[in-house]
């Protein structure tokens, strides 16, 4: 009975052991399954952590060399080079491009399997890594700049774009994405080993009994994940090492490029050069080293060009352009400068910013002797035809605001003859000398070109008459005529020249080319010389000669008269004086204009005596005018000579004290050519009218030569604007601004304005609205007698 007893307590054990083992064995192989996925899911984590930081060395290394590539292409000039270094740059962007695949698709030459790429692509396309966009707008930017290369093409501002891209936006983003994957393959390996740690303890805790049977596989395995551990970091160092080649790499750049590299201290001090600096400056690195970076800066440029400089520079970040800069021998040299501040976290070595630059004075010495042959004759170094149009171009736009000036057709007379006879470089020589003679002929604002074989044209400036242009043609004509010499052969040619007057009837510089060669033409058949191009105007001097007497007998008698045309206040629209015009009816050539017999009494020197009549009867009329109840400042218009002759302020006293005129009710006009003639007499006079109460103006503004620094000088009351800046106010934004730019500056120096030639209500109120103080012109009122003047205002009161 014991026994049965006993052996049922013994069966019962054995069976709960049994179970308790099985149990135990379930539980461990369950723990050692579960031990097995996490140490695999670490590993695994691990591996896709080493391929990341891997690839990320290769993309880095790529787009390094990518930069680098690009900045040789840009600086080379040598062909085959250029082609050796173009398919270097294109076998990089296919390899970065590769790269590029491989992350997203999975490549098993790279190390990464197609089943890991999604994890891989979560963290390159993530915010704010985003490398997909980066990488292939990086590998799309460089395909189009070494097409760029290959059409012979190099765009500064893509190269720097490249290599901003390389730089700040595709290094930044790979280090992003291995920081970002590696943190969180961190987390990830971290919540693993916690996990780990877990079954562990459970393991330990079942393992009491049966760890022998149970981790000796374990064990094992373990071995060959501490194997594989091992691999792992071989690989990371390997990459460490591929980024340290990279910065050596970069290093070998800088010490070979041709471009000067300077790095600078945020105070501007140099901190370090390259071999290429040195070289171009003659400065060498100790030299250097320590120095303000100013003192390449050339006098060149004036201290406010680098005082942008800077200040764009700190508000941007960066700077780019063309300047001078000088070396240690202190001769300059032309340069392109880029300046770019480095990253915040390179403080630590005193580095603040970086420079580039190269020595372009050749290139530059060359486009400047490409655009000069491009302009000039070959032979005789004078303007050619594409030139000649453009000078033409400007000289009617000046015709047209007033002036006079003259094109002259020239050419030489038997050359062809001469040429055929003794050969093309005895014609060569000729052409040579007769382009010296008219150099010579011609005045310093004149300008002579060749067009043809032997056919000249001549820009004439700076005379007031045709007969003037017609002797200086003359001069030019009798030059071309002196013999030549050449390899002590002398020969005698002839010359003929055709003169055309602008303004004239010609509306198109072509037609301004065609009346002078017609001219030109119609002399050479008379045998040379001179002609005109209209009809009649060969009697020109002849007609001259007789005004000159007729304006000389008007001046002694006085023979003239007085018209006056009103100004009004733009505001308030009330009379504010009167202008004296002067009239002249020349006998036989019947009214002449005061534009044409003006120049011609100052030129044969009576405009003195024509001056003071004006100022008599005007100082007279306005006495009638104030007697009549017409308090108002009647004007005259002085010229230079009247200014330069000193008689002008005690002339005025004697004629204010013979009318017993106020001095208030006078007021003089002075053109600004007048002024700037002999400026300080001017002033001087000026004031001198002014303490006696005259009443002083400033006419024809910005159509002279003044600066704001004479007119600030100036005592004066008024500025009166030209006609020639009114007369398009309603079509032309730019006369806008002009006359509203010399408004809001004569209202900053005290003084009213006056605008004359208004023709529109329109223009009136434009000049109203930009605060014009008076209006004069056909709008309110023509040119009138005094008798008429009088009745017209006499009307507005009523």
């Amino acid at each position: 009975m014991r026994e049965r007893d006993a052996a049922v307590p013994q069966g019962s054990g054995l069976r709960r052991a049994t179970l308790s083992y099985l149990v135990a064995l379930g539980l461990i192989a369950g723990l050692s399954i579960g031990t097995h996925v996490l140490v695999d899911s670490i590993v695994q984590q691990q591996e896709t952590t080493a391929r990341i930081v891997n690839v990320a060395g290769r993309q880095r290394m790529l787009s390094q060399r990518i930069a680098g590539l690009a900045a040789e292409l840009a600086a080379e000039e040598d062909s085959l080079a250029r082609t050796a270094l173009r398919a270097d740059l294109d076998d990089a962007i296919d390899l970065m491009a590769r790269a590029h695949r491989a992350l997203r698709r999975g490549d098993a030459d790279w190390g990464i399997p197609a089943t890991e790429s999604p994890a891989v692509r979560r963290v390159y396309d993530s915010p704010p890594v985003l490398l997909e966009s980066r990488v292939s707008a990086y590998v799309g930017q460089a395909r189009a700049f070494s097409r760029a290369a290959a059409e012979g093409g190099i765009d500064e501002a893509a190269l720097r774009e490249l290599r901003v891209a390389a730089r700040d936006r595709l290094l930044s983003g790979l280090d992003l994405a291995v920081r970002t994957y590696e943190a969180d393959s961190e987390r990830a390996i971290r919540n693993l080993r916690h996990v780990l740690f877990g079954v562990l303890g459970l393991m330990l805790a079942t393992l009491a009994a049966e760890a022998a049977l149970i981790f000796r596989p374990l064990f094992r395995r373990l071995a060959d994940r501490e194997r594989r551990l091992v691999e792992l970091a071989a690989d990371l160092d390997q990459a460490l090492t591929l980024s340290t080649a990279e910065l050596r790499l970069a290093a070998d750049i800088i010490e070979t490029t041709d471009e000067a590299v300077v790095v600078l201290r945020r105070d501007g001090a140099i901190l370090s050069v390259n071999p290429a600096f040195c070289r171009i400056t003659g400065l060498s690195r100790d030299e250097a080293r320590g120095r303000p970076i100013s003192l390449l800066f050339s006098d060149r440029q004036d201290p406010a060009f680098y005082d942008a400089l800077w200040t764009e520079f700190a508000e941007a970040g960066r700077w780019s352009g063309e300047l001078w800069l000088k070396g240690m021998s202190g001769d300059g040299f032309f340069a392109y400068l880029t300046i770019n501040a480095l990253a915040e976290d390179l403080t630590d070595t005193e580095a603040s910013s970086v420079g580039v630059f190269s020595d372009a004075t050749e290139l530059r010495r060359k486009d400047e002797t490409i655009a000069h042959m491009a302009m000039h004759d070959p032979l005789t170094g004078l303007p050619n035809r594409d030139l000649l149009w453009d000078r033409l171009g400007q000289l009617m736009q000046r015709a047209r605001r007033g002036g006079c000036y003259a094109v002259a057709s020239i050419d030489l007379d038997r050359f062809k003859a001469v040429n055929d006879s003794l050969g093309q470089p005895f014609g060569d020589v000729v052409l040579r000398q007769a382009a010296g003679r008219l150099v010579i002929q011609a005045g310093e604002a004149d300008t002579v070109a060749r067009i043809g074989a032997d056919e000249f044209v001549v820009l004439l400036e700076g005379r007031e008459t045709a007969a003037d242009y017609a002797v200086r043609a003359g001069h030019m004509v009798e030059a071309l005529a002196a013999p030549y010499t050449v390899a002590g052969r002398e020969v005698r040619l002839g010359a003929s020249a055709g003169l055309t007057m602008c303004p004239g009837d010609a509306a198109t510089s072509a037609d301004l080319l065609r009346q002078a060669d017609a001219a030109r033409r119609r002399a050479k058949r008379e045998g040379g010389g001179v002609q005109f191009h209209a009809a009649g105007m060969d009697t020109l001097v002849q007609d001259r000669l007789r005004m000159e007497t007729a304006l000389r007998a008007a001046a002694e008698a006085g023979d003239f008269s007085l018209v006056y045309q009103p100004k009004v206040g733009l505001a308030g629209n009330a009379v504010d004086g009167a202008e004296a015009l002067i009239r002249w009816t020349g006998g036989a050539f019947g009214a002449v204009s005061p534009a044409t017999f003006i120049p011609l009494a100052e030129e044969i020197g009576v405009i003195g005596a024509i001056g003071e009549w004006v100022l008599r009867q005007t100082c007279a009329e306005a006495r009638r005018f104030c007697e009549a109840g017409f308090e108002m400042p009647l004007a005259v218009n002085v010229s230079a000579q009247q200014l330069r002759s000193g008689a002008l302020v005690p002339l005025i006293e004697e004629i204010l004290r013979g009318s017993g005129l106020p001095p208030a009710s006078l007021q003089l006009e002075l053109t600004e050519s007048s002024l700037i003639s002999d400026y300080e007499n001017t002033v001087a006079q000026l004031a001198a009218l002014r303490d006696l109460g005259v009443l002083t103006a400033l006419d024809d503004f910005g159509t002279g030569y003044s600066s704001l620094s004479y007119l600030r000088r100036l005592p004066i009351g008024f500025l009166k604007i030209d006609r020639a800046f009114v007369m398009n106010l309603e079509t032309d934004a730019a006369d806008v601004t002009v006359v509203g730019g010399i408004i809001a500056m004569a209202h900053a120096l005290g003084l009213k304005v006056i605008a004359e030639g208004i023709e529109t209500k329109v223009q009136a109120q434009i000049l109203a609205g930009m605060g014009c103080d008076v209006g004069q012109g056909y709008l309110f009122s023509k040119p009138m007698p005094p008798q008429r003047l009088r009745a017209w205002m006499a009307s507005r009161r009523r």
